[in-house]
């Protein structure tokens, strides 16, 4: 796989077009959605394998994406794998904003903003 997509379920529908744009530009794209198809396996599992399977992680960055505790576990396992990541900042943040939103239903910070500076 070439491109792994991590994104945030509200702008799936941006992140559908940018699918599209890379698999016109013969790239194959993993986005979970569409592939996502654990079987026996937990969805983590499959998530994890497909970040490990993937040359570069694109994470397209909004406030939801960094609330996410999912998204957060994504972007910090491409990064212990040390996966080539793209980070689309597609929400207005200044990294010291993202330091400070918490993550869902966590009661702790996004680690997002230590992640991509």
């Amino acid at each position: 796989m070439d491109i792994f997509l991590s994104y945030n379920w509200n702008i799936k529908e941006q992140v559908k077009l940018l699918h599209e744009q890379l698999e016109n530009e013969n790239f194959k794209v993993w986005r979970d959605d569409k592939q996502l198809h654990a079987g026996n396996s937990s969805l983590t599992a499959e998530l994890a394998k497909s970040i490990k399977n993937s040359k570069v992680i694109i994470c397209c960055i909004t406030k939801d994406y960094c609330k996410s505790y999912n998204c957060n576990l994504e972007i910090q396992f491409a990064f212990t794998c040390k996966k080539q990541m793209i980070v689309l900042m597609i929400d207005k943040i200044e990294l010291n904003e993202i330091d400070n939103i918490q993550i869902e239903d966590r009661g702790i910070n996004s680690g997002i903003g230590f992640l991509i500076r």
